[in-house]
């Protein structure tokens, strides 16, 4: 049986459904290797009601669910704005967030949000886009390299008291 996914726009009326769904594939992703004390403070900074409306409201951001009928199973954040210097190709655009739930992860709907991603992205103008991954996170890497991504440079992100290093990768049309 042919799986039906879809995709849409996400609106404010979709808040509380990233919240969960934001801090739950983010624990899932990243909850093993940081102290629950840092986790725990970072989810609540960053996927809380007022955090994630205001992000939906902003007009430089757009939020991508997907969907298997009516269960969402991943979502996206693109998102206008600055960038670091060695992200070289025209017009870039970040993709801030990435993450579908763990139980379809391998499954293909990741290539599935990812092709829309690249979609919305040029229907935007934009034909580069670009995001930070942890450099440990080889299962990440080698998705996105697999879609063109190529390493680029690198950042460093911190969760509470720990700093992480991640590589920043760029496609370009």
């Amino acid at each position: 049986m042919k799986r039906k996914l879809t995709f849409r726009k996400a609106t404010v009326e979709d808040t509380s459904t990233i919240v969960q769904l934001g801090a739950d594939t983010f624990k899932a992703a990243f909850g093993p290797y940081h102290r629950p004390e840092d986790m725990a403070e970072y989810l609540a900074a960053n996927f809380n009601d007022e955090i994630v409306q205001s992000l939906i409201e902003d007009v430089t951001s757009y939020f991508l669910l997907g969907y298997e009928g009516e269960k969402v199973f991943g979502y996206a954040m693109l998102k206008e704005g600055p960038h670091p210097e060695f992200v070289t190709g025209p017009s870039p655009i970040e993709l801030v967030r990435f993450y579908v739930t763990p139980e379809v992860i391998g499954r293909g709907y990741g290539s599935e949000l990812m092709r829309r991603c690249l979609e919305e992205a040029l229907e935007m103008g934009h034909t580069t886009i670009w995001l930070s991954t942890w450099q440990k996170n080889e299962r990440a890497i080698s998705f996105y390299e697999k879609w063109g991504f190529k390493i680029v440079g690198n950042a460093i992100y911190v969760i509470g008291d720990d700093v992480t290093d991640d590589f920043i990768m760029q496609w370009s049309e």
